[in-house]
């Protein structure tokens, strides 16, 4: 209940010492009598004056329980440019100049508006306005009595209906106007041949302080949701009243609290008969636009419009995903305001619409559509071309703040009416209000039996305040959802928020990466592994954009991207379970990050990961800027047919050209084909990639194809074409080369005299298969030969006899090859055995320098010593024993 000290004062004051104004009692009467439900709802206290002198009227307005508190002055009777004319004493006509009055009048800091409701006050009205005045309402000619009266009860009835002054305003005027007609406005006058032929009331707003406009009755009291419509009870209460970063959804709008003053606003915009039918909704990022809209909103028109809520379909584009809304292929751009009339005659109610996430034309661009918003927009246009033909509903466009320039600009470019309502943070009083909510509403506080220590939220608001750059919205609910947590489980009796929990919570910190570094951690505990590899931050980092927004992502993208992990579903969930994501508004088959203030603490976090999917990730985008990439020699020829002859000739020319990254290829085959994205995508499947040569040659180090061989794919989503060929490649390059080599050994703990002297090599289970002619070790799953050439042989000659030894069928088998080096080196022991050297007496000793299959370079072979206990390579025109291998099982 509002505090009676705070409640606005609207003050009537009424004089007629001539006596000839017979309908000046009958308005102070009406207007008593109208603002009698103000009065009852504490939103307003009337102060009635009848034959008002000077003495009255500063008497009252420097009477204690009045002062400042006067936010209406409203006088009635005769008047001039420079005079009130009112009584005196005796009821006589008594003057009171302006050049006190006005200064008076501007001294009283709780006015609001002073209406002037006698003859050509419009002089004084300008001077009151110059002086500072917030609102003045004036007259430019001698008026008649009875449309005085008409003009002051239709305001005074919206302004008691908690209506804003420029919409009860709007509203008396045309009642007026409607009256007289608008040919016949000397029709108003007194003297009828005087003054222009115009509407003679105006309302003068003070340069600076134009939000006065806006200012209602129920707003000044703290009770904005005053005459709005009930919330239909179509929805049991929620078990859990705070939603962490989860947005609150129609199921929630009981219990959505704090936005109070905005929502009378966009409900008066939408409700409004004649007001503007299109309304551009934005605010900052964070700022709680989505749960506004959907739990505060909506609920409130269920009853009296056909709501559709809508999100730009990535897919659509902003005009498909409106003329969704229609019967299917009913509708289209050119007769857009046929189906939307013949829409709302069919079910009788005003249709609105509201598409959400306008900036997505920007931040998430289709190729196949280059000019969205244009075609958006000009499909609006015949929608909203005249007055006359408005469709009785509204469209409310809502979408990031710092788009708003750029609707604005194509708002004017196709001369479409709009309204605009920016929505600012949570202020004190909301936050406070926030805090408190559950015990507004007896329902509610049986429901969850809250009691909020008194100091609370003051504290609460003001340290969220304290940082005018914090999302204070979200900050607040993951609080108090933290404080819920901590009281939930006492069923049967009050919970309690205090201070004290308030003041724990905080020192471990209240803001958004403190929470998002907080879930992830739990996030870790129950799935370490999609963690750790970079997993989970891979998923978010793809519902955000490039610009650093947020986006929504359909489950099926997410499952196309990441088809290696048949399991990504499970991540879903569990990254819905911790308020990280969120489900679509329509169904569970669409996701967005659980608030947009999350985006740009997932991308930042992205970017500094140390996880294996994050640094990987890293390695190929940059390794891939300075690939070379080229059209294919043999670019499909199919295109020729489908081209103009000089886009064939450029594309032809393009051929013989490198360019450095992809990304470069693309834009230049953009200049030529235009926006084609299956043309596009077509011509650079076929691209041709340059990995360079020597020292300009791009690969991948041994350490990123160890990490790309440890993490695959699992840390990340699939990886593409040109990231599977640098791969390819880098192996290619590497593979078989001394620091490859050396990382292998050290690895399988082989020893190496020089490049793994600790290591330990493999314990053995060696047995003679064959009569003797073969060594079978168990622990590798290898056969060998026992003693191998009986002399050295060139690496051509080597290769002949392992031929040889297929074809004679060696030991009764015809698969026998020469040894990997990773084979040879297993051979090798830690110490020299009683052969002298590095390798187990069951074999010959004969052949203690032998070749491999492995080839560091295309004249060169590595070979393995067991006399000095190591490994090296050398030129294929040297000469070296063979010890056959193969892979095979124990012998029957």
């Amino acid at each position: 209940m509002p505090d009676k000290t705070n409640i606005p004062v609207i003050f009537l004051a009424i004089a007629d010492g001539q006596r000839d104004l017979r309908y000046l009692p009958k308005e102070l009467k009406a207007l008593k009598r109208i603002l009698e439900k103000a009065e009852e709802h504490r939103h307003c206290e009337v102060v009635p004056c009848t034959n008002a002198n000077l003495t009255d009227i500063f008497d009252i307005f420097e009477k204690q329980k009045y002062r400042n508190r006067i936010a209406i002055f409203h006088f009635a009777g005769h008047a001039n440019g420079f005079e009130l004319l009112l009584e005196d004493r005796n009821g006589k006509t008594k003057a009171a100049h302006s050049a006190g009055l006005i200064p008076f009048l501007a001294s009283q800091h709780g006015l609001k508006l002073v209406f002037l409701n006698g003859c050509a006050t419009e002089q004084q009205a300008r001077n009151l306005s110059n002086a500072g005045v917030p609102a003045v309402i004036g007259t430019s000619q001698n008026i008649q009595d009875d449309l005085a009266y008409d003009l002051a009860r239709r305001f005074y009835s919206g302004l008691a209906e908690g209506h804003p002054l420029e919409e009860c305003w709007k509203a008396a005027e045309k009642e007026v106007i409607t009256k007289v007609g608008v040919g016949n406005f000397r029709d108003m006058y007194r003297q009828k041949n005087t003054g222009q032929d115009r509407f003679p009331w105006h309302l003068i707003p003070c340069p600076g302080a134009e939000s006065v406009l806006k200012w209602n009755l129920p707003a000044a009291v703290d009770d904005p949701l005053f005459g709005l419509p009930e919330i239909p009870r179509t929805h049991n209460l929620p078990v859990a009243p705070f939603r962490f970063l989860t947005r609150y959804q129609r199921k929630d709008a009981e219990i959505f609290f704090g936005r109070g003053a905005d929502i009378r606003e966009l409900y008066q915009m939408v409700s409004e008969p004649h007001g503007e039918p299109l309304i551009l909704f934005h605010g900052q990022s964070g700022v709680g636009k989505s749960s506004l809209l959907e739990a505060g909103l909506l609920p409130r028109l269920e009853n009296s419009h056909q709501v559709h809520y809508l999100r730009r379909d990535p897919q659509k584009g902003l005009l498909e995903t409106l003329l969704g809304v229609f019967p299917q292929g009913k509708a289209s751009k050119g007769d857009l305001a046929i189906h939307w009339r013949a829409f709302e005659a069919e079910n009788d109610q005003p249709l609105l619409i509201i598409l959400d996430q306008v900036e997505e034309a920007i931040t998430r661009h289709l190729h196949k559509l280059p000019s969205e918003l244009d075609d958006f927009f000009a499909a609006l246009a015949p929608l909203f071309h005249s007055p006359q033909s408005y469709p009785r509903g509204k469209l409310i466009l809502g979408y990031r703040k710092e788009y708003h320039p750029d609707i604005q600009k194509y708002c004017a470019e196709y001369n479409l009416p709009c309204n605009d309502l920016f929505l600012a943070h949570l202020d004190r009083r909301a936050v406070m209000e926030v805090v408190t909510g559950l015990n507004s509403h007896p329902a509610l506080s049986k429901k969850y039996k809250l009691d909020v220590e008194e100091p609370l939220p003051a504290m609460i608001a003001d340290d969220l305040l304290a940082d005018p750059h914090s999302p204070v919205a979200p900050v607040l609910q993951i609080l108090l959802a933290k404080l819920w947590e901590q009281v939930k489980g006492n069923h049967s009796r009050q919970k309690s928020f205090t201070v004290a929990q308030y003041q724990a919570l905080r020192r471990e910190g209240l803001a958004m990466e403190t929470f998002f570094q907080e879930q992830m951690a739990a996030l870790e505990k129950e799935d370490p592994d999609r963690v750790r590899s970079g997993l989970a931050l891979d998923v978010l980092k793809f519902h955000t954009t490039p610009l650093g927004t947020a986006a929504s992502r359909s489950v099926a993208e997410v499952k196309k991207r990441y088809a290696h992990l048949p399991d990504i579903e499970t991540l879903l969930s569990r990254l819905k379970k911790i308020y990280l994501l969120s489900e679509g508004r329509e169904s569970n088959a669409e996701n967005s990050l659980a608030h947009d203030t999350l985006a740009p603490i997932v991308i930042n976090e992205y970017t500094d990961s140390d996880w294996p999917g994050q640094r990987i990730s890293r390695i190929f985008d940059l390794k891939l800027r300075e690939v070379g990439f080229r059209l294919s020699e043999d670019s499909p020829a199919q295109l020729k047919p489908l081209l103009a002859a000089d886009t064939w000739q450029r594309l032809k020319d393009l051929k013989v050209l490198t360019f450095r990254g992809k990304r470069r290829l693309s834009l230049a085959l953009q200049e030529i084909v235009g926006e084609q994205p299956r043309l596009l995508n077509l011509l650079l499947s076929e691209v041709k990639r340059d990995f360079g040569e020597d020292e300009n040659a791009i690969y991948l180090t041994l350490e990123d194809l160890k990490l790309a061989e440890k993490i695959g794919e699992q840390g990340m989503r699939a990886w593409n074409a040109d990231e599977k060929a640098l791969v390819n490649h880098s192996w290619q390059k590497l593979r078989n080369s001394d620091e490859w080599m050396t990382r292998m050994i050290q690895d399988k703990g082989y020893y190496d005299q020089y490049r793994n002297p600790d290591g330990k090599g493999i314990v053995h289970q060696y047995e003679l298969q064959a009569k003797g002619q073969v060594v079978f070790d168990a622990a590798s799953g290898l056969v060998w030969q026992q003693f191998g050439s009986d002399q050295t042989l060139s690496y051509d000659l080597a290769k002949t006899y392992i031929a040889q030894l297929n074809k004679d069928k060696y030991a009764n088998y015809n698969d026998w090859r020469l040894p990997t080096l990773q084979e040879a080196m297993s051979l090798m022991e830690a110490e020299k055995m009683g052969n002298n050297l590095y390798i187990n007496p069951v074999f010959d000793a004969k052949q203690f320098w032998i070749w491999t299959s492995d080839q560091p370079g295309a004249h060169l072979v590595w070979d393995v010593d067991f006399s000095f206990g190591g490994c090296d390579f050398s030129s294929i025109r040297g000469n070296w024993y063979v010890r056959a291998v193969r892979f095979g099982q124990s012998s029957p």
